[in-house]
């Protein structure tokens, strides 16, 4: 009866471990991917970010954009790209349309 006692604590206590572990993961997961943009459509990026994507980025397709206003009140902007492979790469500008790293 000890024994199955025993095993039946190891069974529970492993069950939590993994529950909190799956737990982890998430709020990691969560915390990589996580971004304080707002979505916008393509149309409405300002002008400069425009005229700075069909400038340094033509070769490349646009495929959604994000806004961030910072606490200083200004404005990043962030576009994912996509290039003929259908890899993805992610630029930052601000107002200006300057790029940002």
């Amino acid at each position: 009866m000890k024994k199955l006692f025993v095993a039946v604590a190891l069974v529970m206590g492993m069950s939590t471990f993994v529950v909190n572990a799956t737990e982890m993961a998430t709020v990691s997961t969560v915390m990589v991917m996580g971004n304080d943009g707002q979505p916008i459509e393509l149309s409405d990026l300002p002008e400069a970010v425009a005229n700075s994507i069909v400038k340094n980025f033509s070769e490349l397709t646009a495929k959604s954009a994000t806004v961030e206003v910072k606490e200083d009140g200004s404005k990043i902007y962030t576009v994912v790209f996509t290039d003929v492979e259908g890899n993805e790469k992610t630029v930052n500008f601000n107002e200006a349309g300057e790029v940002q790293e």
